[in-house]
Parts: C-alpha cells; structure tokens; sequence
C-alpha cells in the first residue's frame, strides 16, 4: 500500500514506460535485474503533474546507463543440497534429500560506443551504450505430499482389505453394495446386498465378499483408476493420526533470465535520446507452480510450468528549447505473457488414447488437450491425509498475452522567475488478453457417501468402487 491506497492504486514504471500487471493487480511485472537499475524513486503524494495516472504510490525505476568510461562486472551464487543435511520430517518418512539449488550468475558492462574508422566517437561524448545479463537458476524443495491413491487390488475390483477410514486409530473395514441388489443391506452385520465374486474367493474370503466381477468394470472407469500410481507407503499415518498409502516430494524448478541493454546519445548540447530494451522469462515447473489447485490432493504428481515473458522498448528524446524551456518525449511498447504449459511427457500420461479412456464427451471439440476428465471429488473415505485428485488448472495448457501498443507521453517544462509551469500530454493503450480457461474435459465426482447418491442411482458407497463401475455423482463440462 501507499499513501493510505490499496496496492493495486500504485504503479511502476521503467524509463518511464508502465511496468505494472496490465491485467489491474498493479504488482511490478516487467521485471528488471538488480544490477541493471540506476535509481528506484517512490513518490507518496505532491506528485508532478506527469505522475497522475493513478492515486497510489509512484515507483519510477531508472536503468543505469554508459559512461565515458568502460566499466563492469561479474558474478556467481551457488547453493547446493550437498551442503545440507536432510530434514527432520524427511528422515522420518524415508524421503531422500530434495534437491535444493541455487545458481545465480550474471555479468554488466558499458562505456562509449567506440567503432575505429566507422565511428570513432572522438572524446566519447556522443554514443554510450550498457548491457547486463542475469540468469538465477533455483529449484527449491516443495513439501512432501502424503495422499491415497487406489491400491492394486481395488484397481482390480478386490475391496476386501479396504477401509473407509478410522475408528479409534483402528482401519474401518469397506462394504461394496452392488446396486444391481435392490433388496438387503451392505455392512458389518447384512452383507446380503454387497458385491462378491465366488470365482475369486479365497481361503480367508470363501464368498469372494466385497470383490467387483470383472464383467462389471467399466473400461472408462479403470482407465481413470489406473492412472494413478501404485501406493508407496502402505499404512502410512501422518502426525495428525490420519491415513495416507503414497508419498512423493518434488522440486520446485525455476530458471530466470534477465537482459537489459541501453544505448544513449547525445547528438547535440540541446539533445539527448535513449532506447531502452529489456527482457525478462521465469520459467515455475512443478507440483507446485502459480495457479495451480492447492492442497496435497491436487499437487501430488501432475507436473507443469508457469511461464512468464515480459518485454519492453522505451525511447526517451529530451530537447534544451530555451534556456528556461525543456520538453521530453517518451515512447514505450511491451508485450507480456503467461502460459500454463504441461511438462513434457505430462500430457501423454493423460491422453484418453494412452489410457484407453473410452467414454464419449459432450463437447469434444473443446478438449483439445485430448486428455481423460479430471476426477475431484473421492467423498467416503474418511480420516484420509489426502485422497489424490487428478485436477489442474481451467487455463492448463492456454497462453494468455497482455499489451502495451503504445505508451506516449510529451511533457513541456518553462521555468520562470520562482515558478515551474508544465503542459504536457499522455497516452496509453493497454490490450489485456487473460487465458480464457474452462472445463473443457470434463470433471467427475465419484463420492460414495452423499445421502443424495442412493445405491438405486448406482452408488457403491465407495469411490473407487463407483470409479470402477462407471457409476458417478455428478458429471460436469463446458460447452463454450
């Protein structure tokens, strides 16, 4: 905040061009390198007539410019895993050491633009030109996910040593109820109308209790079951006393690059310009990235970037008119962008083709990823860590670009006596085009235990069962 203003009242410029998120957040986007900038000027309020625009603070950044001599420099960070000792947490849940990596270098440098023969800038007065290039690489550990996932035997429709939660620390054994049996009852004392399956019976089930016929599966049903990985942590409880059977921990993985490069000249003893141009990319792959649906249950294992572009050009004339009158112009352009770009190989995990996901959708020519319908909603098993979804964004796989075509500004100074008199004009075109985003596969809910959701209807009480079966809640898509 500033001035007693929301954050989303101020606004950042860079040599005088709009830096700010086009899309009204305001938060500084066009991203400069440290070693690049000159001056960072914030002005709270008695702003100058050119710094209207908006109510909050004013933060005006200045990059660095040549000189008339030739300077520069360089540098390099590093952190690295093998300088750390494994966490407390991660030792306890048999967690190798995540990779934990920082390698930030970077190099500047300027002076006069000298070409021998071509343009000798005699007394380098005229032409002066910096650069500065800066590439952080970090990947950063993200905390480790602890989450339940269908084990191997419920993918193959033996639910016999299936719980639905905990009683007193204690498993709670599952009951399938076929909903083929209209009559009956499917619990610990009447077990008349639950799945069973005599040719799988063994010496410790006899009836082939609470096991799915395998000419009841659905192929579309398994398919979504079967993408999941198989558990890893088999009886596994967290600190809190609840159940998880898969734990995973991934690195966060963020490679950054900034360039800057200025040329300023100055033709006359009444004139200066310069051009500025700079761009910046941050590159956030992982569970873990910007904009992804939050909680272990949907950051466990479908892996993507964030991706973010931001450039820029401003060019800057001021002209000496009189010994009392200045006038200075400025032209600015940029382009940003944001993709939510899957990891590669992600999407081939996902294909309706990969998994032999068969089932039709309502709107298939929205789903250009071509991937099977996200799976949201697992109610009816309790006291879990963390029942794993398969979710990701409405935008996954969308880019969405924001514009700066132009920014203008001429602003006229006269200087009289004790008095500063200014006229001047602005304008600017901001075109901001957000990632439309959608439901476009589709989203099932295959709850067991909504009261709505009646074993008449198809419900198994179970949802991995009801998966299994191609019996569901609720089904969702976009049509446009």
């Amino acid at each position: 905040t500033g001035s007693g203003q929301r954050g989303r009242s101020s606004i950042a410029t860079v040599n005088g061009l709009n830096a700010s998120e086009p899309s009204g957040s305001n938060k500084v986007s066009m991203t400069t390198n440290q070693d690049a900038i000159a001056e960072v000027k914030v002005l709270r309020n008695n702003y100058s007539p050119e710094f209207g625009n908006n109510g909050g603070a004013q933060i005006n950044i200045v990059t660095k410019s040549g000189k008339k001599d030739y300077f520069g420099s360089a540098y390099y960070f590093l952190r690295n895993e093998a300088l750390n000792a494994n966490s407390f947490f991660n030792n306890r849940n048999g967690l190798e050491k995540a990779r934990y990596r920082h390698n930030i270098w970077g190099f500047n440098g300027g002076g006069p633009v000298q070409v021998p023969w071509l343009y000798p800038n005699k007394g380098k007065k005229k032409l002066f030109f910096f650069y500065s290039l800066e590439k952080p690489h970090t990947i950063t550990p993200s905390g480790a996910k602890f989450v339940t996932v269908p084990t191997e035997l419920e993918r193959n429709g033996d639910f016999s040593q299936s719980f639905t939660g905990l009683s007193g620390g204690n498993p709670v054994k599952a009951y399938i109820r076929d909903p083929q049996i209209t009559a009956g009852n499917c619990n610990a004392t009447d077990q008349s109308a639950c799945f069973r399956d005599p040719s799988r019976a063994t010496t410790g089930n006899p009836l082939g209790l609470n096991i799915i016929p395998r000419n009841r599966f659905n192929a579309s049903g398994a398919a979504i079951l079967n993408y999941f990985p198989v558990p890893n942590a088999i009886g596994g409880r967290n600190l809190a006393g609840n159940a998880y059977n898969y734990v995973i921990q991934k690195s966060v993985d963020v490679p950054k690059q900034s360039q800057v490069i200025r040329f300023d000249f100055k033709p006359t003893e009444r004139d200066t310009f310069f051009v500025n141009a700079q761009w910046w990319t941050a590159d956030n792959e992982g569970f873990d990235t910007s904009g992804w649906p939050g909680g272990d249950n949907n950051r466990w294992g479908i892996s993507s970037h964030y991706l973010y572009r931001d450039n820029g050009m401003s060019i800057n004339w001021v002209r000496l008119v009189g010994p009392a009158m200045v006038n200075e112009v400025s032209l600015g352009l940029r382009h940003d962008s944001e993709g939510f770009v899957p990891s590669t190989g992600e999407i081939d995990r996902l294909t309706r083709t990969a998994l032999k996901y068969t089932a039709p959708q309502l709107f298939p020519a929205n789903n250009t990823l071509g991937t099977i319908p996200r799976a949201t909603s697992w109610g009816g098993l309790s006291q879990q860590a963390a029942v794993a979804n398969i979710n990701w964004l409405d935008r996954w796989g969308e880019v969405g670009n924001d514009y700066i075509l132009p920014s203008i500004s001429d602003n006229f100074t006269f200087n009289r006596q004790n008095h500063n008199y200014k006229a001047g004009i602005y304008f600017e075109r901001i075109r901001n085009g957000e990632a439309p985003g959608g439901n476009w596969t589709g989203t099932f809910n295959f709850s067991g235990n909504d009261s709505n959701f009646l074993a008449s209807q198809g419900n198994t009480t179970h949802p991995y069962a009801n998966a299994l079966i191609g019996s569901f809640r609720s089904y969702s898509e976009s049509s446009a």
